[in-house]
């Protein structure tokens, strides 16, 4: 078994996601419709470095088998429980912002792939 499929078999948790922000020209953003992705969620402070070279500490760090949008949103939980519709937006929930992605590949299968994602607190809308 590879060490990917190994983590994987380890996703034991589900997050919302949303992907492709785009900026709705008045300092917000609009998104897809919600997914749910299974994951590794781990609570806690991480210090990571951004894009423009600066030390910053995460809020969390999530890990999962798709690469994942910069700015995108997660939720920890599942689509049932906040009563989600398609139409709800990750401000209107305890949504985390996405900092960076990490692209981990495995040693064995070069197709294969774990994401280490950062996440940023967003406070409820």
């Amino acid at each position: 078994m590879s060490l990917a499929n190994n983590i994987l078999k380890r996703f034991n948790d589900t997050v919302v996601y949303w992907d492709s922000p785009t900026n709705d020209g008045s300092g917000g953003f609009t998104y897809d419709e919600p997914e749910e992705l299974s994951c590794r969620w781990v609570q806690g402070s991480e210090v990571m470095r951004g894009d423009n070279g600066e030390e910053t500490a995460s809020d969390a760090t999530v890990y999962v088998s798709k690469a994942l949008d910069q700015q995108g949103m997660l939720f920890l939980g599942t689509l049932d429980d906040s009563n989600f519709d398609s139409n709800l937006l990750p401000d209107q929930v305890t949504a985390y912002r996405i900092l960076k992605t990490e692209r981990i590949p495995s040693l064995q299968k070069a197709s294969e792939s774990i994401y280490k994602v950062y996440l940023g607190w967003q406070t409820r809308g």
